[in-house]
């Protein structure tokens, strides 16, 4: 796919790991349209990048498809990237052994799983009536997971939860829209510096600091890889995380031999490689299934 005079749109692109992602997409020659709240920097954003800011919430279907119809108002669309989530700790009993603010849960799982599923949906019908390209794509969807979707600590059920569903529901999606030459993935990064993460109490940033094995620091945003660039800046063949690289950092580079492999961090990977390559999910799985780390 030819990224250059395409449109792209990214949720939550005025900050963190979506402003990291829209400078790149801009870079590639994109089109690129800020999907964040009235209230952030996404004005300043797309004055920056020469796109377009056009302010909704992920959980309104109406507010989304007018950005949707914004984005494709600029060039065609054909890339969506969802970065928009929120991350507020919150355990099930607090200090006092009371029990959780369902609100309070109950609208992490809208804005981080419902809201992704909203844009995805709004989205991909606009993506499906594109012409098609030379090799019958017409787009790319990629999501944001988490490492928590997999290993989630103290205080992150509902993060978690969200986090989990978005990378259960990509293969069922990406089964779906594949008849329309729509490839959707998703990605689990680790532990980013990212406003969102600062905007936690400083004994959480710090206990989730120590969960990092090594190297023990936060990954930038812009560690994140060109997921749309494999062997040109302008292809979104086989974009894929690195299997040898700390949790908290994503790279493109072959897997490690298997024997330097852990098996959860296989099945991290493996997870969040749906649907991105058949060819290298199926040689991923088979070196996870012969892992000499994998616990019996």
């Amino acid at each position: 796919m030819q990224i250059t005079g395409q449109g792209a749109l990214i949720t939550g692109g005025a900050s963190g790991l979506g402003l990291a992602t829209a400078r790149r997409l801009a870079a590639a020659g994109a089109q690129v349209a800020i999907l964040d709240l009235p209230n952030s920097a996404g004005e300043e954003v797309a004055a920056e990048l020469g796109g377009l800011f056009t302010p909704a919430d992920v959980t309104s279907s109406d507010q989304v498809a007018a950005a949707v119809a914004s984005a494709q108002s600029i060039a065609p669309l054909r890339v969506v990237v969802n970065c928009a989530g929120i991350a507020p700790p919150a355990k099930v009993l607090d200090r006092e052994g009371n029990p959780a603010d369902l609100d309070a849960f109950e609208r992490i799982i809208r804005i981080n799983l419902v809201g992704t599923f909203n844009v995805i949906s709004q989205a991909s019908a606009v993506i499906a009536q594109q012409e098609p390209t030379e090799g019958g794509d017409r787009g790319v969807i990629v999501s944001t997971a988490s490492v928590a979707a997999f290993d989630g600590q103290i205080g992150q059920p509902a993060y978690s939860a969200s986090k989990g569903g978005v990378h259960a529901m990509t293969l069922p999606i990406a089964r779906e829209l594949a008849r329309y030459g729509i490839r959707v993935c998703t990605i689990a990064p680790g532990i980013m510096e990212t406003p969102m993460l600062a905007g936690l109490p400083q004994a959480a940033q710090d206990s989730l600091g120590q969960q990092v094995p090594y190297p023990r620091a936060w990954a930038a945003p812009t560690s994140m890889p060109p997921w749309w660039s494999t062997s040109s800046p302008t292809d979104t063949s086989t974009a894929r995380p690195s299997a040898s690289t700390a949790p908290s950092a994503w790279h493109r580079s072959e897997p490690a031999p298997r024997s330097r492999m852990s098996f959860c961090r296989l099945r991290a990977i493996r997870a969040t490689e749906t649907h991105t390559g058949a060819a290298w999910c199926q040689r991923l799985r088979r070196t996870t299934c012969h892992s000499p780390e994998r616990p019996s």
